[in-house]
């Protein structure tokens, strides 16, 4: 009976946190209020800053990952974060400058594969670099130290050759010095099927893998 008394004064009492609803309403005003497209919520999820001492109370600051979708790529999502001081970035660029990433590789790799490939641009959860935004190119957002964090070449039912790739991913990262991973992956007929068909659901699986290879510069800043 102790237990159920403490837990329901604790229930009273402490700050107040938004709803699901006012932090949705609050995303979209963001969202509007910095591009020029219309956006919707497509998910919300509460975190909390750290672990509770008392299961579901909410002890500790919490913030936000929303994932959210425009108007301008109805198929495609990206990613809206509300902090914990009630801040707000977000990974639009995700969308807007992903073709520009795709056709920058490509203008790197063509020809000098053998088989069909599809390039994979894992774009992270920084803010926008300072000074640049929706109307920024890709080369701009590169020079503003925009991070790229990997690059997948999937190369359709092949082994990467360990010479060639290591030469493409050296070009890549003298293009796209921000750029942490670059990997070349051969996969199954059935995985680059599947990969093609469903970009947004694809999840390899190692059965599908026939050789990866991959150059990591990710630490090569804090060494």
């Amino acid at each position: 009976m102790a237990g159920l008394l403490l837990l329901s004064v604790l229930s009273g009492c402490g700050p107040e946190y938004p709803t699901e609803e006012q932090v949705k309403e609050e995303t979209l005003d963001y969202l509007s209020g910095r591009y020029s497209a219309e956006f919707t919520i497509t998910a919300a999820e509460e975190k909390i800053s750290g672990p509770s001492p008392i299961p579901s109370f909410k002890s500790k600051p919490t913030y936000w990952i929303l994932t959210a979708a425009s108007s301008q790529f109805p198929d495609e999502t990206f990613t809206v974060v509300r902090t914990i001081s009630g801040a707000w970035h977000d990974n639009y660029y995700s969308l807007l400058l992903n073709d520009e990433a795709v056709a920058m590789v490509d203008g790197i790799i063509q020809d000098k594969m053998p088989v069909d490939y599809y390039i994979y641009v894992g774009w992270g959860l920084d803010d926008w670099p300072r000074e640049t935004g929706e109307e920024a190119t890709f080369q701009e957002w590169i020079e503003a130290g925009g991070m790229i964090q990997k690059i997948i070449v999937y190369l359709r039912e092949y082994e990467p050759d360990n010479h060639i790739s290591e030469i493409l991913a050296e070009e890549i990262h003298q293009e796209i010095p921000t750029v942490q991973f670059v990997v070349f992956m051969g996969i199954s007929e059935e995985g680059f099927t599947s990969l093609i068909n469903d970009i947004q659901s694809f999840k390899i699986s190692n059965m599908s893998i026939l050789k990866r290879l991959s150059y990591n510069w990710s630490e090569e800043d804090t060494e």
